[in-house]
């Protein structure tokens, strides 16, 4: 007689034998009902409340308290990494009065980050802005900064600063007392001659030739500064000054625009282009360059005078009243007079500008 093959093979689920027990405790009748799980009803409830090690309720705690704090601070990280990301591609763009700007709003919200506030420094000094540079300075003072490249952009950006002070500080005294004499003010500088001090003596002299209105033997000191130390920021300033009073237009807006390769916001110096247009009466462009200023920063006492100019030459002599205030106002916090005081000598007509 031949086997039946089927023996060989485990019944399949229909030919085995249902007991109704619990599948868990295999002693007591399981639930009646529709059930995933053929449970009693006291295993099912044994199931339904396992308890849970109190380390595990420990470690959830922790993690949502993690999660919580990371929900409550991530508007001032993510604040933080927009600015910063903004004011780095506003330094690689050399557009430092916008990297000064998102950077501060950085360092606010981070003040002890030697990173931040050390590019801070560096979009201070080549925007000129000698008193923020000076706090900067002094809260970096003794910190130590690891990037080795930052490090030297720091040192290059302050030179452009530092190099304006003498190492000698009676020089100032020195040329005050001859301020009125271009002869012996040529003589400092000329004795001085391939010493440090050399370059800042022969600025402090040539800027008091001009306002002598000696323009001619100024440009000319300037020029010997200059080769000295191209990179003086004050001498390279006062040059365009010079070349625009001798009617060297041409001259004056390429070392305006040397100027704003270095820095494109360079807000002084796009006023002082405007500043040359409107004295050979190229009063269209001069509005441009106002504008470009204005579009920068609307508060800034150069945009301002610039703006002025243009409105007092257009025959808007309220409007150009109205800015001369404004500048006045915000020469209140600095007690420096210098723009308000050239500017009103022209609005009043003490002074024919062309």
């Amino acid at each position: 007689m031949e086997a039946d093959d089927t023996s060989y093979y485990p019944q399949s689920p229909e030919h085995s034998v249902d007991d109704g027990l619990c599948k868990n405790c295999k002693t007591n009748p399981r639930t009646a009902g529709n059930h995933a799980f053929q449970l009693c009803q006291d295993c099912r409830l044994q199931l339904i409340r396992f308890p849970i090690p109190k380390w595990i309720w420990a470690f959830a705690g922790g993690v949502l308290l993690i999660m919580i704090a990371g929900l409550l601070r991530m508007p001032k990280y993510l604040s933080a990494s927009i600015h910063l990301a903004r004011g780095e591609k506003a330094m690689a763009d050399h557009r430092y009065l916008t990297a000064e700007h998102e950077l501060k709003k950085v360092a606010a919200l981070f003040p002890a980050r030697t990173d931040i506030n050390g590019k801070l420094l560096i979009a201070t000094a080549y925007n000129y802005d000698v008193t923020q540079y000076a706090q900067l300075v002094a809260k970096l003072e003794g910190q130590t900064i690891e990037d080795g490249e930052l490090l030297e952009q720091m040192n290059t950006a302050s030179q452009l600063i530092m190099q304006h002070f003498p190492q000698d500080t009676s020089l100032y005294a020195r040329i005050e007392k001859v301020k009125n004499d271009p002869d012996s003010l040529e003589y400092i500088y000329f004795s001085l001659a391939g010493k440090d001090d050399a370059a800042v003596a022969g600025y402090i002299a040539a800027d008091h030739m001009y306002e002598m209105k000696l323009y001619r033997r100024s440009d000319s000191l300037l020029a010997l500064v200059l080769q000295q130390n191209p990179s003086l920021y004050a001498a390279q300033g006062l040059r365009i000054a010079t070349k625009r009073s001798l009617g060297d237009y041409e001259t004056s807006l390429a070392l305006c625009d040397e100027l704003l390769k270095i820095n494109k916001e360079n807000l002084p110096i796009i006023s002082a282009k405007a500043r040359t247009e409107l004295k050979r009466k190229n009063d269209r462009q001069a509005r441009k360059y106002a504008y470009e200023a204005m579009a920068i920063d609307a508060h800034n006492i150069s945009s301002l005078e610039a703006m002025a100019m243009c409105e007092f030459f257009a025959g808007k002599k309220d409007e150009s009243n109205e800015l001369l205030a404004e500048i006045r106002r915000s020469e209140q916090e600095s007690g420096d007079t210098s723009i308000s005081e050239r500017l009103s000598k022209i609005l009043s007509g003490q002074e024919i500008y062309r």
